[in-house]
């Protein structure tokens, strides 16, 4: 192992990475800025190989060298990390692989590296009681836990090991406080890394004209400029009654799909939506209901209950009408319904992600916008948009976490309209087709 060859290049922004000797390295990245390449297929792939500050005792006692690789989700773990360091260490020094423990082990220049892959959603007794830990890379960090982060370091600390993290700005104060004004304020064992999806060479200049134009202004400074600009006051800052809220003849033929959403609710407010999408992207919310006091099934026959609710959509639309995306937080009500014949599933709730989406959807070009409500069937959604906001803690900061006081209406609509953001072009340009 003496003559192994290390070749990657780095991209012009990255190269600070390489060459950062802080303890804890944060990297703040535009959408698709090529940080992960860097940080995971590059940097983190040498030190797979060259296992940099190995103790002597543990290389003849043969402990192996333990690097921690942290991804929000499994599925992020099986598609990005596993396949990005596989594709970027040479195969003829992997040892053995076990995908459903996911654990790599790999022989470095002076013994075996070994990988422990783990979720921010699986929480972190995965890593928990590690040893010799001596690196870790944690991904997409604007979306894991405080104390998630606080058990790495912990896992770190026996070995004086290394982190780098990466991520495109998210809300997270706990980040900002204990990170990245750390890095800024000039603490050594910080470095604070940063640059724009522009400045990655390989990113099709022509998509990032394209979110320019559909993203809301702040949304793209966020994505792909990795601005950390806070989003103060009024979370869809874009809606607009005479532009959002109108009302026309509803013609069901005018649609490709119809579609609801739930948000449930008893003592407060439960609130269901329909939806229609018609051609490029135009969405159209047509019909509300909420109420408190609404039972999820009949308890007596003849009750006025969700299920009927749903079922009266799902019938007077047929063949067009998809399913009904329900809050995941009652599965027992989701399973009811489902069992009477009503097309029901839980709702995808990335609260921010979904955030986004909307705020895509509701971007005003021109004096136009994709999304359309019917303000007479949907009056509740009209007043509630306006004082959707953002939460603040109690030093008076706004917390970016939406805070929670009526706002039935506005999360039954995320549901809805994230939930089938499979159907939109739009969601094509923002995800780049990739989950």
């Amino acid at each position: 192992m003496s003559g192994y060859s290390y070749t990657y290049t780095a991209i012009p922004p990255a190269r600070g990475i390489h060459n950062s000797t802080a303890k804890i390295t944060m990297v703040v990245a535009g959408a698709r800025s090529g940080k992960t390449r860097a940080s995971l297929g590059g940097e983190l792939a040498r030190v797979v190989m060259l296992q940099p500050g190995y103790w002597r005792s543990d290389i003849e006692a043969r402990v192996p060298y333990t690097i921690i690789v942290c991804e929000p989700t499994f599925k992020m773990v099986r598609t990005i990390a596993w396949g990005t360091l596989k594709n970027a260490i040479p195969a003829q020094n992997l040892i053995n692989e076990n995908l459903t423990d996911r654990i790599l082990h790999y022989q470095g220049v002076h013994g075996v590296t070994q990988i422990i892959c783990a979720s921010y959603e699986q929480g972190s007794e995965k890593i928990e009681g590690l040893s010799s830990v001596y690196f870790a890379f944690l991904d997409e960090i604007f979306q894991c836990q405080q104390q998630f982060y606080n058990e790495v370091l912990v896992r770190l600390s026996e070995r004086n090991g290394r982190a780098i993290l990466t991520g495109t700005p998210k809300p997270a104060l706990w980040l900002e406080d204990e990170v990245i004004n750390r890095a800024l304020d000039g603490d050594p064992d910080f470095k604070y890394i940063t640059w724009k999806t522009s400045e990655n060479p390989y990113f099709p200049k022509e998509s990032l004209a394209t979110m320019r134009r559909i993203l809301p202004p702040k949304i793209f400074r966020r994505n792909y400029e990795a601005s950390l600009e806070s989003f103060d006051g009024q979370i869809y800052e874009e809606f607009d009654k005479s532009i959002h809220a109108q009302v026309w003849d509803i013609n069901p033929d005018e649609y490709q799909v119809i579609w609801g959403s739930q948000d449930w609710g008893f003592s407060h407010n439960g609130s269901f939506y329909v939806y229609g999408l018609r051609d490029d992207d135009q969405v159209d919310i047509l019909f509300e209901v909420s109420e408190s006091g609404i039972p999820p099934v009949a308890a007596i026959p003849g009750q006025r209950c969700w299920a009927s609710i749903m079922e009266e959509y799902q019938n007077q639309f047929e063949e067009k009408f998809d399913w009904i995306y329900a809050g995941p937080d009652r599965p027992e009500n989701i399973e009811n319904i489902r069992s009477i014949g009503v097309q029901i599933k839980g709702a995808d709730n990335a609260v921010n992600e979904g955030i986004t989406f909307v705020a895509a959807l509701m971007h005003v070009e021109e004096g136009r916008s994709k999304l359309r409500i019917h303000s007479a069937n949907c009056p509740k959604l009209v007043r509630r948009i306006p004082t959707y906001r953002w939460d603040i803690d109690s030093s008076g900061r706004v917390t970016e976490k939406p805070l929670k006081q009526d706002d039935d209406e506005v999360d039954s609509m995320r549901y809805g309209l994230y939930s089938q953001r499979r159907w939109f072009r739009i969601w094509q340009k923002i995800s780049g087709g990739v989950e």
